[in-house]
C-alpha cells in the first residue's frame, strides 16, 4: 500500500513481507527517490490500517488486481480507499470481457504478493511485463 505527502519523504511504503520488499526498495534507492518503509500483517481492507496504527498520514490508496474471468489480461489499478471497483464500469473502460479479482494464485506469480498485501510498485515484480 502507498501513502503520499505522509512525509518529507516522496513515498510511504508498507509492506506484508520485508523481503517483497527488496526490489522496490533497490529500485527507489538507485533512482534516488526517498521513502519511509514499513511492514505489517496482511489487511482484509485498506481502511483497517487506521485503528490499527498503520496509518501515516497521507493519502490512503487500494490496490486491486483484476483480470478477465479467462485471465488473458490483467489490470492493477489504485482507487481511493473509501471506492468500490466498479468491474463493470471498467470492463466497459477498458473494452474486455468480464472482470474478477485475480487469484490468490495469479497474486503471488505475478506480482509476488498474497491477498491484503497488493501495492502499484509491485508491479516491478512482473518479469514478463
Amino acid at each position: 500500500m502507498l501513502g503520499l505527502g505522509a512525509t518529507d519523504k516522496d513515498i510511504v511504503l508498507s509492506f506484508v513481507k520485508a523481503e517483497n520488499s527488496k526490489k522496490i526498495i533497490d529500485a527507489l534507492n538507485d533512482a534516488n527517490i526517498a521513502y519511509e518503509h514499513h511492514t505489517h500483517a496482511p489487511l482484509t481492507n485498506v481502511l483497517d490500517r487506521k485503528p490499527l496504527g498503520l496509518d501515516y498520514g497521507g493519502y490512503t490508496c487500494k490496490n486491486l488486481l483484476i483480470t478477465t474471468r479467462n485471465e488473458a489480461r490483467f489490470l492493477l489499478c489504485m482507487l481511493p480507499a473509501d471506492k468500490e471497483a466498479d468491474l463493470k464500469a471498467m470492463r466497459d473502460e477498458f473494452h474486455t470481457a468480464r472482470l474478477c479479482f485475480a487469484s490468490d494464485e495469479a497474486l503471488l506469480r505475478l506480482l509476488d504478493q498474497v491477498k491484503g498485501s497488493v501495492g502499484v510498485l509491485s508491479a516491478i515484480n512482473d518479469s514478463d511485463n
